[in-house]
């Protein structure tokens, strides 16, 4: 919505003519509003003599004006209407379209809801700058893969960003039924995690579910996510996201190493994303590339003295899904910022595997390469 009202609000004001119609400059009509004031001080000064010889340029019949009058009252809202207003109209209108296509998503039923957003995304998402920047990634960490292999894999990956969507809007309805999610982790193992943990995982499948075999075991999880600029729809995919994490979602922001030292001494499991670049990256080596990574999950498990887990998503077919994982060895040298190095390089080197066995499923547009 922001880049409709953007394009239209841009508009400049026109006279109306057609291309072959336009009057050239000089000629009275042309050159703008700079000629018109020329030829009325011409006028003042010289009478009508001073004026040019060359008759009026045609103007084209028919519905011309109304254009230009959009165009003018584009422009005037564009400078009298505050920025701040306009944000908040952009923000209402994104919100309830949001809201529109939960309702239409959830008169379909979870599984053709998926498929359509998987459909619709797989069709028009090549058409956004991303699919190029996404194309370049591949054919640079797999260059055993040929354009057509290439092109089929942009397509599944597109196709399951899309189903992630649609789940998203749909996750109460999702977690409804658990038999859509198999967890391959032992309870036993994840019991380790009762008194605090670090639980990192990557956008791969559907992400959002990774952290269901915990919520099964009533741990109390807690989600570190970076809060959307919209903060409507921002509250409303918190509100969806309620049944996973319970404790809530905390906004990774100047004050969060804090609230997470004291959630951890209180034996809550953290929850991060951590295959994203942010302005604490530090250098690796990722399919061979050089590449950025945030240390922040590490240097949080190592300072903290927490376990490290590191789960991932699979989908299986349509809204089904698996999650495994296993626990990491958490460095404890007398160096805490080497040794979160040394464990985000390990846990991008696992990250790697994964994405190996089912490159599909991950989300390979964003900027995590130099």
């Amino acid at each position: 919505m922001r880049d409709i009202l953007g394009g239209f609000l841009s508009c400049r004001i026109g006279g109306g003519y057609s291309a072959a119609d336009r009057p050239r400059r000089g000629e009275i009509g042309g050159g703008g509003r700079r000629a018109l004031f020329r030829s009325r001080s011409a006028f003042a000064k010289h009478g009508p003599d001073a004026l040019p010889s060359r008759p009026l340029a045609p103007r084209r019949a028919g519905p011309s004006r109304s254009p230009a009058l959009l165009r003018f009252l584009a422009l005037f809202l564009r400078r009298h209407l505050p920025r701040q207003i306009r944000r908040r109209v952009s923000h209402r209108v994104q919100y309830v379209a949001l809201r529109g296509v939960e309702g239409l998503l959830l008169a379909l039923g979870l599984d053709r809801a998926s498929a359509l957003m998987g459909a619709l995304w797989r069709t028009f998402a090549p058409f956004n700058p991303r699919h190029a920047r996404a194309d370049r990634h591949i054919a640079a960490a797999m260059p055993e893969l040929d354009a057509a292999a290439r092109r089929r894999l942009l397509g599944d990956m597109w196709e399951n960003l899309g189903r992630t969507f649609a789940e998203t809007l749909l996750l109460p309805r999702l977690l409804a039924e658990p038999e859509r999610v198999v967890c391959d982790v032992p309870p036993e193992s994840l019991e380790k995690a009762r008194h605090g943990a670090v639980f990192v995982s990557l956008h791969t499948g559907n992400w959002e579910i990774v952290a269901v075999p915990l919520v099964r075991l009533a741990f109390d999880v807690r989600a570190v996510y970076k809060p959307l600029t919209n903060p409507l729809v921002d509250r409303y995919l918190a509100e969806r996201r309620r049944s996973l994490y319970a404790g809530g979602l905390i906004a990774r922001d100047r004050g969060v190493a804090l609230r997470l030292r004291s959630l951890a001494r209180t034996g809550s499991t953290l929850a991060i994303l951590s295959d994203l670049r942010d302005s604490t990256s530090m250098d690796i080596t990722f399919f061979g590339r050089p590449a950025r990574a945030t240390p922040f999950p590490a240097l949080l498990a190592r300072r903290l003295g927490l376990p490290l887990f590191v789960g991932r998503s699979i989908r299986t077919g349509g809204a089904h899904f698996r999650v495994d994982g296993h626990w990491l060895d958490v460095p404890r040298g007398p160096d805490a910022e080497a040794d979160a190095a040394e464990l985000t390089r390990t846990i991008h080197t696992v990250f790697e595997g994964w994405i190996r066995q089912y490159p599909e499923q991950w989300m390979w547009a964003h900027r995590k390469w130099l």
